[in-house]
């Protein structure tokens, strides 16, 4: 089998037919340099200017990444499975840029199935080359149904909402973001995992606490 620069032929060929698909691009603000465009198979392309590169994050990102399809039907065919993104934050600090953004998508693949109407979360870190190339990454996972990981509260969460968003639209307030998730447990009570971010200290990038048998409480 051939190989091009690590890639294999077919590897190529299926990058090209992903890429093909209709994109989904990001929610973010319109002076963002850098811009985000989500496509199935947790492949993201980066661009700014004439720069382009893609990440493909497939192996990590949670949720649904090849399209949905209804279980119940024969003829149902695989659609979709692009991530509905939206960056939380975008740094330069020297040669680096420092990209955050937040993922949803369905967790499950077959509408019927178990979580086909559940949704996954992640809140994603990325530093990048000037060439938009990924020099390190980290990914944390803050809403995921298979899991019974459940977002509880979140910077940006409104102080009372009678209908709970569907993709929850987490926020920066006072240069900080932080993301409470809890997971049920036993005797032990459950667990409450913290993920936070600093647009003072984006080079530092997410910071994650667990704690077990603890309340939860909003971030203001």
């Amino acid at each position: 089998m051939s190989t091009i620069l690590g890639w294999t032929v077919p590897s190529l060929l299926l990058s090209g037919a992903v890429l093909a698909a209709t994109g989904l691009p990001a929610q973010q603000s319109q002076r963002d340099a850098v811009r985000v465009t989500a496509f199935p198979k947790g492949i993201f392309r980066l661009t700014s200017g004439r720069l382009s590169n893609q990440v493909n994050l497939g192996s990590q990102l949670p949720g649904c990444t090849s399209g949905l399809y209804d279980g119940s039907d024969p003829g149902s065919r695989p659609s979709g499975g692009a991530a509905t993104t939206r960056v939380i934050d975008l740094v330069r600090k020297g040669t680096a840029w420092y990209l955050t953004f937040q993922t949803t998508l369905n967790s499950g693949c077959n509408v019927q199935g178990l979580c086909g109407a559940g949704t996954s979360s992640a809140l994603i870190w990325l530093k990048l080359t000037p060439a938009l190339r990924v020099a390190a990454k980290q990914l944390e996972v803050i809403e995921d149904c298979p899991s019974n990981l459940t977002l509880a509260s979140f910077t940006g969460m409104p102080a009372s909402d009678p209908e709970p968003q569907a993709i929850p639209r987490l926020e920066l307030r006072r240069g900080i973001l932080e993301a409470v998730s809890v997971l049920p447990g036993d005797k032990l009570g459950e667990t409450r995992q913290t993920v936070r971010y600093r647009h003072a200290f984006a080079e530092q990038g997410l910071s994650v606490s667990i704690v077990q048998g603890a309340s939860v409480t909003a971030p203001k």
